[in-house]
């Protein structure tokens, strides 16, 4: 496998992703009965105060994101399985890469549980008693080919995925990053494809064979549109797929 490394600037991040540290206590002390039954979003939980979140990249590939409950109650605080990091710009020079990173999902059930949305994907709900604080480990993506690479000492924050990936083929490779469905730097290649315009030709250099045919096969499988199930109609004994 080939091991290059590269100047990106940006990360994305993917929920299902990421392999969690976390103190036992603050996940084995909860009581159940005490945890809040109305589950928060976690940046409507930041914006009101109920929530401090906090992320420190280690490189555009991952890095920690820290959930700390502020209140005297428990909170239930809704994860998404993508998110986005962006750099407090002022203090970079030259700029720092944006981070597309994936949130770890039902694998790691000591701290998540999967949460059944009207939406096609699941999301993950972390439970956090009164004053507790938990740590988790991301995986991401450069979304800024040839910016500075992120490090710890680097301020940054975490935003909606829809404000760092307007392409909703990127936001679904990056969902790939959190199913742990494709190998990392197979997303990584999509990533660059979709965000900075890299060909497949320039792009060929800078991945190992098996990356760089794993992200062509990610990149036909989000452009392809999935067609919905067809359902015979009520009281029909004829099969949906049966041509009259």
């Amino acid at each position: 496998m080939k091991s290059t490394v590269f100047s990106c600037a940006c990360f994305l991040i993917s929920a299902v992703v990421g392999v969690l540290t976390t103190t036992p206590s603050v996940i084995h002390a909860a009581d159940p009965a005490r945890i809040a039954e109305s589950e928060l979003d976690l940046f409507d939980a930041r914006e009101k105060g109920q929530l401090a979140v906090r992320f420190v990249p280690a490189s555009e590939r991952k890095g920690a994101l820290t959930l700390s409950n502020r209140t005297r109650t428990p909170l239930a605080i809704r994860v998404p399985d993508t998110l986005g990091a962006v750099p407090v710009l002022a203090q970079f020079q030259p700029p720092a890469q944006i981070i597309g990173l994936g949130v770890p999902g039902a694998r790691n059930n000591q701290v998540f549980r999967a949460a059944a949305l009207k939406a096609e994907r699941p999301v993950r709900v972390v439970q956090l008693p009164p004053r507790a604080e938990i740590s988790i480990a991301l995986k991401g993506v450069c979304l800024e080919y040839g910016k500075r690479t992120p490090n710890s000492r680097m301020r940054y924050d975490l935003v909606p995925v829809q404000q760092v990936a307007t392409d909703a083929r990127l936001v679904a490779a990056l969902q790939s990053l959190a199913d742990e469905s494709y190998d990392q730097q197979a997303v990584q290649a999509v990533a660059w494809h979709l965000a900075n315009g890299l060909t497949w030709k320039s792009l060929r250099g800078k991945f190992s064979a098996r990356e760089y045919q794993g992200g062509q096969q990610l990149l036909r499988e989000i452009s392809t549109p999935k067609e919905a199930p067809v359902t015979p109609a009520p009281g029909s004994k004829e099969s949906p797929h049966k041509s009259a």
